[in-house]
């Protein structure tokens, strides 16, 4: 499976196939030590993934948007999601349960970012790519 395609295309219609290409899709990448596990098949999709030795919320729209909700932030597995969806995360923050939250985002990230002002988002940071 290339790349992301779960990301960029339809990740399947049930909770194993969406599994098996978010797996697929890191391991092809050389990411073999993780594990993701689909726990909603409906848009937008989500999963716990097992990685660098954290386990982490997924939550993603296809074409639109992912979060990724880590208890501590990891910039291995940051920047092993960034090459895996071939683009930069735009967002950093703590949601209300303490948690970083990065965010890879397609189209307005104007809209985006006053939202997340407005929401009062704790440790905000807007990321540029590199």
């Amino acid at each position: 499976m290339p790349k992301a395609d779960w990301f960029h295309n339809n990740p399947g219609s049930n909770k194993y196939d969406i599994s098996e290409h978010v797996r697929h899709s890191l391991w092809s990448n050389g990411y073999q030590s993780a594990w993701f596990e689909c726990t909603r098949h409906e848009s937008p999709h989500e999963g716990v993934l097992l990685w660098h030795g954290q386990r982490m919320d997924l939550v993603w729209e296809p074409q639109h948007f992912v979060l990724l909700k880590q208890p501590e932030y990891d910039d291995y597995v940051v920047n092993g999601l960034s090459v895996v969806l071939s683009f930069k995360p735009r967002f950093r923050y703590r949601d209300e349960a303490g948690r970083t939250v990065v965010e890879w985002r397609r189209g307005d990230l104007q809209a985006r970012l006053e939202e997340l002002e407005g929401a009062g988002v704790a440790d905000l940071q807007v990321l540029k790519p590199r």
